[in-house]
């Protein structure tokens, strides 16, 4: 069984929408989740306060290199956030002005085989996340949700537009499959979290 990995891409409204998730997640974490969360630099630090007072996870910002273990990771302001390789995650220099970028995270886990990735596309403004998830639809390890009942719409509306192959949920919807996650240790059972 391939270990699972969370990924959460978020534009505007995504801070709210994380803090909740965080929050409603019950400990212990039993997988990692790395956010790409469009901020700007002198945000993340403050972001970070916020989500380690609504939580009991350990939250990690990513400056260089990371191990990836259960815990939620953020690149360091200015940074966009990718994996090198299944067991680490680094925070690098951006390629464009969003930053971090969703694409850029996704992108990073294409053919990476080894990991069983749950990637969850939040609310926000223009289309930032949807060529990676494009990318990455056809493999068998990479399960697609969006969020439907975002703040802002605009990235899961391009999104749904673009996929074929996604589940859109709300977000209390998110907040179960997490927690069923979360409650067997990680381990999936397909018929749980069908396309």
């Amino acid at each position: 069984m391939l270990k699972p990995v969370v990924l959460i891409g978020a534009s505007a409204g995504g801070p709210d929408t994380i803090v909740k998730i965080l929050m409603s997640i019950r400990s212990p974490l039993n997988f990692p989740i790395v956010i790409a969360l469009h901020n700007m630099a002198s945000q993340v630090e403050n972001f970070v306060k916020l989500l380690k007072r609504s939580s009991t996870h350990e939250i990690i910002i990513i400056n260089g290199r990371e191990i990836i273990k259960n815990a939620v990771f953020l690149a360091k302001g200015g940074k966009d956030v990718v994996f090198i390789s299944k067991e680490v995650i680094s925070a690098v220099d951006p390629e464009s002005y969003v930053v971090p970028s969703i694409d850029r995270l996704f992108l990073s886990v294409k053919n990476m085989e080894d990991l069983d990735f749950y990637i969850f596309l939040l609310g926000g403004l223009g289309s930032d996340g949807v060529k990676g998830l494009m990318e990455l639809e056809d493999q068998e390890n990479v399960h697609i949700y969006i969020q439907d009942d975002a703040k802002f719409l605009y990235i899961p509306m391009n999104a749904m537009r673009n996929l074929k192959r996604y589940r859109k949920l709300s977000l209390f919807e998110i907040i179960r499959i997490l927690n069923y996650l979360n409650s067997i240790g990680g381990k999936k059972h397909e018929e749980d979290f069908s396309h």
